[in-house]
């Protein structure tokens, strides 16, 4: 488990999946949570996240029985990271700007049709 701030002041909560030279996982690292600031990490939030992260090397170790629940904690460890990874990603902000435009676009043409209407009333 890692805490990271960027330039932006934002802190992410990273943890880097367990390996071995029997095992090594696909994915590099898991983005848990971002939080706006370091002052809104809480001390129940520093709990939780190591809670999560030994809930992880248990499941990632090959010793330990895997329980239903903790094989669920670790989808939604999956999950969230990649619904974050979208959400920080250009597609996103590619995603916006096309709509802006759009937007854009349609407020042009509004605009020109009620000018036509009001130039034939007059």
């Amino acid at each position: 488990m890692h805490y990271s701030q960027f330039p932006s002041g934002e802190v992410g909560v990273v943890f880097y999946p367990f390996k071995s030279e029997l095992s090594e996982p696909n994915k590099k690292y898991y983005i848990y949570k971002l939080f706006s600031s370091p002052s809104k990490i809480t001390d129940k939030d520093l709990y939780n996240h190591t809670k999560l992260m030994f809930s992880y090397a248990h499941y990632s170790s090959f010793m330990g029985k895997i329980t239903a629940a903790a094989w669920y904690r670790m989808k939604w460890l999956q999950i969230r990271s990649k619904l974050r990874e979208i959400w920080h990603s250009d597609w996103v902000e590619f995603l916006f700007k096309r709509v802006q435009k759009i937007i854009d676009n349609q407020i042009d043409e509004l605009t020109k049709s009620n000018n036509n209407s009001s130039n034939k009333a007059n």
